[in-house]
This record gives structure tokens, C-alpha cells and sequence, in this order.
């Protein structure tokens, strides 16, 4: 499995590497537009919203966020053990398929159930994978 990390920001880049602990990965500093993409099949950083949303049709997109980062640490460089501290994570954000059967993380489509043919509806999903 190969993947790419995209960050500007080191701590986060250490951070991210202590998640991705598969053999196969890139640090990539900026990802401006879907062209700039490796072919990879794992993205993990800090992406613009409207790029993660578009990468989701063909990879999987894992998205590090600091939620309880108070204001006044905003915009400076944060070690990993900072990073710690203020309850950063890795998120996978995607779209999950649900029907009677149950849920299934998915591309930006839908298809049949293939239990039972009704088709499957969409939900933008956004959950902590680690640390757990």
C-alpha cells in the first residue's frame, strides 16, 4: 500500500508518521489542486476541505485535526508531544453506504444493496481512528 502525508507543518508530519506505519510513504508539503496528487492509495494531513471531498472517488483520505487547539497556539509550529496534549487525531473522512445491512465505507457513489437490491444511501462520515 503506498501513501503520501500532506503537511507543511513538521509536528504534524511526525505525528501522521507514528499513524502510518506502512512501508510505502510520501511527505508531500502542499497539495493545491487534484493534478498535483501521486497515484497513492492512502492520503493522510492537513487538506483543504474541498480537495479531501474530491479525493474521496478514488482513495482513501485520512484528515490530522487538533479540536481542542486553544487560540492563542494557533498559527506556530506545535511539537507531536503538543499535538498530544491538545487531543490531535487522525480522522478518517469519507462516505459510508447504508441500507438495511448495515454500513459500508465508500466512494462518492451508490449501488444496489446485494443482499437485497434497495439502493444504499449516502452519509458524510467523519470519525477518530487514532489514537484510539
Amino acid at each position: 500500500m503506498r501513501g503520501i502525508i500532506v503537511s507543511r507543518h513538521v509536528g504534524a508530519i511526525e505525528f501522521a508518521r507514528e499513524f502510518c506505519r506502512f512501508a510505502n510513504i510520501e511527505v508531500v508539503m502542499t497539495v493545491d489542486h487534484l493534478d498535483t496528487v501521486p497515484e497513492v492509495d492512502v492520503i493522510v494531513g492537513v487538506l483543504p476541505l474541498h480537495l479531501a471531498i474530491q479525493l474521496l472517488k478514488q482513495k482513501t483520505v485520512y484528515l490530522v485535526q487538533l479540536p481542542n487547539l486553544p487560540r492563542e497556539l494557533r498559527g506556530r509550529e506545535l511539537t507531536v508531544e503538543e499535538m498530544v496534549k491538545y487531543g490531535a487525531g487522525v480522522y478518517r473522512f469519507g462516505l459510508v453506504r447504508k441500507c438495511c445491512h448495515g454500513e459500508l465505507w465508500c466512494g462518492g457513489y451508490s449501488i444496489p444493496c446485494p443482499l437485497c437490491g434497495d439502493m444504499q444511501w449516502i452519509e458524510l462520515r467523519y470519525e477518530k481512528v487514532w489514537p484510539r
